[in-house]
């Protein structure tokens, strides 16, 4: 209840009130934008109250004894906890709203005014939280209670009349705990959603749209962009040569229903190779791209977590019409140098007759694509319409 009135009394209602100002500090940000960040935070805040005054009433009250019981509040408080997942729901998109709001300087130096402020007296409990550390607590909360039900069951004795109640309640906060988490990772997935389709510098065809309620980001990854060496082994091994002098790489972003191929923003034409993609399907960029100082340094790019500022389209394909061919026919591994191999893998999109020809500079790291199959095989085919 302490974090939660911090929220209210320290960071909403100071923001409010500047906000609702005639000539208001903050040019950018609107009361829509306040309303998101706090959004639910006052319903869970009263419920929340409710709670530790009916907590301290009875544990405090005169017919407190080792009878008593506590399991009947928290069943009573089940159907309130329900704030919690449109709260959970809202959660990504309010931190989205505060970054969006931080870009008004004025608002971002009145925010830190207030935190610094806070974080004045060290012997504060919440010494060093910041806004977006208050804001996360709620998501917390829930698993919190059912920690404290489950240590509570197990230091009552078998016989006590509170067992079964708090049983139940358990069995109540447990179902909520669990919807919860499938809530917070849905909105977390359409945050990263959100943020993957702002990439596309030069925009996506018309009939694409990244953000769909169904899809979820499986895997991701540069990888280095072959030409297709046809049925002479030896054209795969100079392919590879090209590539890396080239600098010819793609963005994969591997979905539960498409793949998506794309380019960093401004770097060398991937998608011009025959063989590895159409050249209807390339996209042209205005942005432009510095490569790496060496080639090593490029090549190590490949195995990383550094994700492009932004993406050019090039192409992309439906999972279920997607196939990963052996390995072994591509010939396993090829050896750049004493320093580098790579390690090829072949997409063969069966409904358009096209296919992409890949490598890692790992074995691991090819061995994480072989997702793409289990997608495949466990994807199932569309509803028909009607």
């Amino acid at each position: 209840v302490k974090g939660l009135n911090v929220i209210t009394d320290t960071f909403q209602k100071p923001l409010e009130d500047e906000q609702k100002k005639q000539r208001s500090k903050f040019s950018e940000v609107t009361t829509e934008h306040i309303k998101t960040i706090f959004y639910q935070v006052k319903t869970i805040q009263g419920y929340n109250s409710l709670l530790l005054t009916q907590l301290e009433e009875r544990i405090n009250g005169p017919q407190w004894s080792s009878d008593s019981v506590l399991g009947d509040i928290f069943i009573n408080l089940g159907p309130h906890l329900k704030a919690y997942a449109s709260y959970i729901l809202n959660y990504s998109k309010a931190m989205e709203t505060i970054r969006e709001c931080k870009k008004d300087r004025k608002f971002a130096d009145f925010l830190k005014e207030i935190e610094d402020k806070f974080n004045g007296d060290r012997k504060n409990m919440f010494y060093g939280y910041r806004l977006e550390t208050f804001l996360i607590t709620p998501v917390q909360r829930i698993p919190r209670y059912l920690g404290l039900l489950q240590q509570l069951q197990k230091f009552t004795p078998e016989g006590h009349k509170d067992k079964p109640l708090l049983e139940e309640a358990i069995r109540q906060v447990e179902k909520v705990a669990s919807d919860n988490e499938k809530l917070h990772e849905r909105s977390m997935n359409i945050a990263l959603l959100f943020n993957l389709e702002r990439k596309f510098a030069s925009g996506l065809p018309p009939t694409l749209q990244i953000v769909e309620p169904h899809r979820i980001l499986l895997h991701k990854g540069m990888l280095l962009s072959l030409k297709h060496p046809g049925t002479n082994p030896a054209a795969l091994s100079k392919s590879v040569t090209k590539a890396i002098s080239g600098h010819k790489r793609l963005y994969v972003l591997l979905f539960n229903d498409i793949i998506l191929f794309c380019q960093e923003a401004g770097a060398p034409d991937s998608s011009a190779s025959p063989g590895t993609l159409s050249s209807s399907s390339t996209s042209t960029s205005t942005s432009t791209s510095t490569p790496p100082a060496s080639t090593s340094d490029w090549l190590a790019e490949l195995n990383g977590e550094a994700e492009p500022a932004l993406l050019a389209y090039v192409a992309h394909a439906k999972v279920r019409n997607c196939i990963l061919v052996n390995d072994e026919a591509l010939g396993g591994e090829i050896e750049v140098d004493s320093h580098v191999r790579v390690y090829p893998f072949e997409i063969k999109d069966t409904d358009q007759a096209r296919s992409w020809v890949l490598a890692t500079t790992t074995e691991p790291a090819r061995d994480k694509w072989r997702l793409l199959q289990h997608v495949h095989e466990t994807t199932p085919p569309p509803v028909p319409s009607h």
